[in-house]
């Protein structure tokens, strides 16, 4: 009996890490359904250090959506306002509802709750998370305007939204 109750426990660990929220706001490492970001020409990678310049221009980003669902797109910044005192973390750069599963995300693709708010670091290398949920149906929502000290994991939750990517990059003052 012991034996199966082991069996069980380590299955849902297994099954609850496919989709870990991580404290440290992220969702796991691997990149899922993302299969680029690019910022004009410049292709990103995942964990990347970039000059806060390049990051000026809304995003686009390449994903393997399925076309009869739609997705969730966020941008947060977990060091906000510094990294060795992040209070006012996540900061919400992005965050874009009811995006067609057609594979492109742009600042013109879905319902943009928050339009793009490029990163502006003032004091040390800040980790800047894109996380993309799939939807399990198309909603309206309202966020506050307020972009500081917002939650994607409680507003991903909330939701029923499902983790399918991440991608993080590093930048600096």
């Amino acid at each position: 009996m012991f034996l199966i109750i082991v069996v069980i426990i380590i299955i849902i660990m297994i099954i609850y890490q496919s989709e870990e929220y991580h404290n440290d706001g992220t969702l796991g490492t691997s990149s899922g359904l993302i299969d680029s970001i690019s910022y004009t020409d410049y292709k990103i990678s995942n964990n990347e250090t970039l000059n806060k310049y390049i990051l000026k221009p809304s995003p686009v980003i390449k994903f393997k959506g399925d076309p009869k669902k739609y997705y969730t797109v966020c941008m947060v910044d977990l060091d906000e306002p510094s990294p060795n005192n992040p209070v006012l973390s996540e900061w919400r750069h992005w965050l874009v509802i009811n995006i067609p599963g057609n594979g492109t995300i742009t600042d013109k693709s879905g319902d943009q709750l928050s339009p793009y708010h490029s990163p502006d670091p003032v004091s040390g290398k800040h980790r800047y998370v894109f996380k993309l949920f799939e939807q399990p149906s198309i909603f309206s929502v309202n966020v506050d305007d307020k972009r500081s000290n917002w939650d994607s994991i409680h507003f991903a939750k909330q939701l029923h939204l499902k983790n399918k990517g991440i991608v993080q990059i590093l930048s600096g003052e």
